[in-house]
């Protein structure tokens, strides 16, 4: 699997700090808390590239019902801090792609493309893209949660007791 800045539509990011060791629990927490929320989704491993001789990370991929939007989750640590980063990105047909791109083009923002695509759809497709979203990065925020992790002071999370 590829990603690339032209199909992310959303993300976000969660920092702490003093826990990078804890990269795989996040990663087996989300995965179980993925399963006991029911959602209509299939997750597994994924080696994902950012294109050729670009390497590859591992992540936690994600489909919902609509296959032409997948989210992404990362757990790293680098240095002490621990990154947990989850992104949606969107597969368009084709057509749509190309549409999108041509949007990206004449308004000379490679991030435009992603939006251009969302706005096209209609608005059931909308609200399935926003149910995806916000109950998987619902469980992502309850895992790390019940990991005793939480936001901290000036925006950067920290470790309960510390």
């Amino acid at each position: 699997m590829k990603i690339s800045a032209m199909n992310i539509v959303q993300e976000d990011a969660h920092i702490f700090w003093d826990r990078a060791s804890m990269a795989p629990q996040v990663m087996t927490r989300i995965e179980e808390e993925l399963r006991a929320a029911n959602l209509p989704v299939k997750a597994g491993l994924e080696k994902v590239s950012a294109g050729m001789l670009k390497g590859s990370k591992q992540f936690l991929v994600i489909e919902g019902p609509k296959k032409d939007v997948k989210i992404l989750i990362s757990a790293e640590g680098y240095g002490n801090f621990l990154h947990v980063f989850t992104y949606m990105l969107s597969e368009p047909s084709m057509f749509k792609q190309l549409g999108a791109s041509l949007t990206a083009v004449a308004s000379k923002n490679p991030g435009a493309a992603g939006l251009a695509y969302n706005l096209s759809q209609n608005p059931f497709d909308q609200q399935e893209y926003s149910m995806f979203w916000n109950s998987v990065t619902s469980v992502v925020d309850f895992s790390l949660h019940n990991l005793n992790l939480k936001k901290g002071f000036a925006g950067l999370e920290v470790p309960v007791g510390v």
